[in-house]
């Protein structure tokens, strides 16, 4: 049920990106063929508009995400990768550093790393008391 409505959402998105856009360049051309010069600029403005608008969003979430952390994305789950009993530094060598770090507990302190820009997916290494990966968990 909840995969059927993101889907819905997702497609409702994408094609309101598209009609806008082919809306902007359909009026912007419009303008771009009309006698007064003063009325160019508005055309070659909105055909830039439509031109970038998909490309704004398809590149968006990933800009946004590199300006709020300090590593990319992991792109696919590290399975295999993180073992029980590495320390924080080895994680951290071989991950980067955590998008998240969750020390609301000092007896289980977490670190997040999000697969993908939007954020749908992510991988958990729980460290334990001794500071030492304790597990991981994957979403």
């Amino acid at each position: 049920m909840v995969c059927a409505a993101l889907v819905v959402t997702v497609v409702g998105i994408v094609v309101t990106v598209l009609v806008l856009s082919m809306s902007c360049i359909v009026q912007g051309e419009r303008l771009l063929i009309q006698p007064p010069p003063r009325r160019r600029w508005a055309g070659s403005l909105l055909v830039a508009t439509g031109l970038l608008l998909p490309v704004a969003c398809c590149c968006g979430p990933s800009v946004v995400f590199r300006l709020d952390h300090e590593t990319p994305p992991l792109g696919r789950y590290p399975d295999g990768v993180i073992k029980v009993g590495m320390t924080a530094e080895e994680v951290r060598a071989l991950l980067g550093a955590p998008h998240e770090i969750n020390a609301g507990h000092p007896e289980r302190v977490y670190w997040l790393y999000w697969l993908d820009a939007i954020r749908w997916d992510w991988f958990r290494v729980y460290f334990g008391p001794d500071g030492k990966v304790e597990s991981t968990y994957r979403d």
